[in-house]
């Protein structure tokens, strides 16, 4: 069986936090800039999120493909 990570996103107006876990331990960290959503920006939002999400995935050693949806 595959293991599972959580990964949880702190967005706001001036930073954007992600952390990526692994049976309960942070396995990789990212910060970026803000990202809160708003009106007319959604889709920049999206992609700052993204961005984060993608680095704090790659900090843990997780971007090789090993991860994907269920």
């Amino acid at each position: 069986m595959k293991a599972r990570i959580l990964i949880g996103a702190d967005v706001g107006g001036t930073k954007s936090a992600v952390a990526v876990s692994q049976d309960g331990k942070i396995i990789g960290r990212a910060e970026g800039p803000g990202a809160a959503v708003r009106p007319g920006r959604a889709l920049a939002s999206a992609s700052t999120i993204v961005e984060v999400v993608r680095r704090a995935l790659s900090d843990a050693g997780r971007v090789t493909g090993d991860v994907a949806p269920e």
